[in-house]
């Protein structure tokens, strides 16, 4: 799955050139060795920047223009588990760049546990995830990549069930790399966690996109790093990186930056309902707008009550350690308004 160099494709491109010319000069059309040409493509890459037009519809050239020849997949524990299977796919249909692909964990816990993911996994689930894991590595994987801030799994998944997962990828050599549990208010807790997941399940481990979120918390980054450091320096195997951008990029609705304390229990109810239909697999499009419609309809009737509506103002402010709210993480100056119906 190794492309060719971008001067090996120059080069070609050249002598073709320099061959077909005289046959141009005699009328004659020169020998066609692809089968098709796919020119002036609309890429859309799915990363949130504009389109670009490409004579290639397997070059990558938003990477490949930047000296870009490797990319890494399943990070941020999202992605396919199954590794042979998308890797033969690739290499059918032709990549444009080389590829390293990790056992997503978020997405082999789904599997496991279908819907009802909420929870702390048992010793069975945890086991049937171990060996997706191995299996995974097996067919080549490099590693095993979390997203523990994701979908409730800073809540439930505990620091010893990602470690019993991870210990397989010890097996073959492999890394583990992390979107780490919080980024904000705890990253120094999350941190350490990585460091206790390394030196537990023996891995080496990274810590993706390095960053503490929110103004209120830029001044960890220092303490953050001393914690690296004083870690490398006892022999634990720990990397970082980061992205060259100023501001992450979750999109979602507004609405779902107001934080609904259960005690509101109609609105607390209707906000269950919409997000059980935006994961549940049966679900349709138009359930999932109706849901979203009527926890709207009520939000919109709460926030112009003034006693509801301070209920929803100290919810969503409060700086909790336990699963705050975005806006409480990290402050409104953090956010941008993209889309909108009415302007």
């Amino acid at each position: 799955m190794r492309p060719p160099s971008s001067r090996a494709v120059l080069l070609e491109l050249f002598l073709l050139a320099v061959a077909a010319a005289p046959a141009l000069v005699l009328g004659q059309a020169p020998p066609v060795d692809f089968d098709v040409l796919i020119a002036n493509g609309k890429i859309i890459n799915g990363t949130c920047n504009p389109w670009f037009l490409a004579d290639t519809a397997n070059a990558i050239l938003n990477y490949l223009l930047q000296g870009v020849t490797t990319v890494r997949t399943g990070s941020d524990g999202s992605g396919s588990f199954r590794v042979a299977e998308t890797k033969a796919r690739w290499e059918a249909g032709g990549i444009g760049a080389n590829a390293v692909m990790m056992v997503p964990f978020n997405t082999i816990r789904r599997e496991v546990m279908g819907a009802d993911d909420q929870r702390a996994a048992n010793p069975e689930e945890v086991a049937r995830m171990r060996s997706l894991a191995k299996q995974g590595m097996s067919e080549g994987a490099w590693g095993l990549s979390t997203g523990l801030e994701y979908g409730g799994l800073n809540i439930y998944v505990s620091t010893e069930e990602v470690v019993a997962v991870t210990r397989p990828v010890a097996e073959f050599g492999g890394v583990y790399i992390s979107h780490m549990r919080d980024e904000a208010g705890s990253i120094l807790e999350a941190a350490d966690e990585i460091i206790r997941i390394s030196e537990a399940a023996g891995v080496p481990v990274q810590i993706t996109h390095l960053k503490a979120t929110g103004r209120d918390n830029w001044g960890e980054m220092r303490r953050l790093v001393t914690m690296v450091d004083e870690a490398r320096a006892r022999g634990v195997r720990i990397t970082a990186d980061q992205y060259p951008f100023l501001q992450g990029a979750p999109i979602d609705f507004i609405t779902d930056l107001i934080d609904v304390p259960d005690d509101l229990t109609l609105l607390s109810d209707l906000r269950g309902v919409m997000r059980r239909s935006e994961f549940a697999d049966g679900a349709s499009p138009g359930e999932r707008s109706a849901a979203r419609r009527e926890f709207v309809a009520e939000l919109q009737r709460a926030l112009r009550d003034d006693t509801r509506r301070a209920q929803l103002r100290e919810s969503t402010y409060e700086p909790r350690r336990e699963d705050p709210s975005w806006v409480a993480r990290w402050g409104w100056q953090d956010f941008r308004i993209k889309v909108t119906d009415n302007y």
